[in-house]
């Protein structure tokens, strides 16, 4: 799929100590080769190219109470169950990147493949650096999948995602 000249780009990219979401941008920016999140890895692992791993530095803001009970299949909140504000009031997760993220910011994209079962899905980054896959069930229920076993996003971070994904549903459907 890709040539010698860009597969030695990857390589390079990924010991100067480039993440999966970033080699995903960069190919896309530099050779014009656009791959979701899973296909960057899948490609990665392909041609033996090794990602360091990042120092992930403390999240700014303390993480959210545990609940007692346990994630119901990953399922974080019913589309038509939102609170006045428009955000869901709960989340309960466990489905990991997408691109770089700008300070403070959620970053979000639409996958163009989409997996059985799910009416949209895409990759998204948080913050603080935590990455996920996101999916929206056929039934309207909103899915995620992170790389951290555990990982409980803020309320703000899930309102984030909630508003940067209605903006890139609007305009691109």
């Amino acid at each position: 799929m890709l040539t010698a000249e860009q597969e030695h780009a990857v390589r390079t990219w990924a010991q100067e100590g480039a993440g999966l979401s970033e080699i995903q941008s960069r190919l896309a920016e530099e050779f014009d080769i656009h791959m979701s999140y899973m296909e960057t890895r899948f490609l990665v692992m392909d041609i033996n190219a090794s990602i360091k791993d990042k120092e992930v530095p403390a999240p700014k803001q303390p993480a959210a109470p545990a609940r007692e009970e346990a994630p119901a299949s990953g399922v974080v909140h019913d589309i038509d169950a939102e609170s006045e504000s428009g955000v869901a009031s709960e989340a309960e997760l466990p489905m990991g990147g997408a691109k770089p993220v700008e300070e403070g910011e959620v970053s979000v994209e639409i996958s163009r493949i989409q997996r059985p079962g799910f009416a949209l899905c895409g990759s998204l980054v948080f913050p603080d650096g935590e990455a996920a896959e996101w999916g929206i069930t056929n039934d309207g229920r909103i899915s995620m999948d992170f790389t951290t076993e555990g990982y409980r996003p803020s309320q703000e971070y899930l309102r984030q995602f909630q508003m940067k994904l209605k903006a890139l549903i609007e305009s691109a459907y």
